[in-house]
């Protein structure tokens, strides 16, 4: 009769002890599902303009370009998301830097060795193209155009659609090549040469 009278009293505190843990699988399941959720949205949002790195060498001197890389996502880019005649970090969050391993000109213009930011000024016919001194800065709110290094004038021409924005550094001659942006529809060619 003892054993009977103990028999439910031992259940009842098996059952109690089993359901007042907070650690339980089924917990930690919800806990890392919710964790990885949020980390996919984190990525998500990282991803939509990612950190990009293009070199090559023009001549003896290695150019280098970082930037961020935004995608036209059924947006209207030029005049809209990117407007016309205001400065534009030709990317998207910090400025976009070019750096240079030695002295170049950049459409006939001397350009010392060092880096810079690369700005531009998007115009419905043609672009102006900005080196200035200021390269680490998010967006262009610390744009000072008394640290510009040398500004050009390029004409925009028609691209096969380019979903997401890509420099790159295309060598023509021994000494000489073009920088190039390509976004949507639409192109920009800075001519770079180099003393030998």
């Amino acid at each position: 009769m003892k054993l009977l009278n103990v028999l439910p009293v031992l259940f009842f505190l098996l059952f109690t002890s089993c359901s007042s843990g907070s650690d339980s699988p089924a917990d930690e399941d919800m806990q890392s599902q919710t964790e990885m959720s949020e980390a996919d949205t984190t990525d998500e949002q990282e991803v939509l303009s990612p950190p990009r790195e293009v070199s090559a060498e023009i001549g003896n001197t290695e150019i280098t370009i970082d930037y961020s890389a935004p995608s036209v996502r059924e947006r209207v880019i030029w005049g809209e998301l990117v407007p016309y005649n205001e400065i534009w970090v030709s990317g998207a969050h910090m400025a976009t830097s070019i750096e240079f391993e030695n002295d170049v000109l950049v459409d006939g213009n001397q350009v010392p060795a060092g880096k810079y930011a690369f700005f531009t000024i998007p115009g419905e016919e043609d672009w102006t193209v900005i080196l200035n001194e200021n390269w680490d800065q998010h967006q262009a709110g610390e744009y000072d155009e008394a640290l510009d290094v040398t500004r050009i004038t390029v004409v925009p021409s028609e691209s096969e659609f380019t979903e997401q924005l890509a420099y790159s550094v295309v060598p023509q001659t021994d000494n000489s090549g073009v920088i190039e942006l390509v976004w949507e529809e639409l192109k920009i060619s800075v001519p770079v040469s180099v003393n030998r």
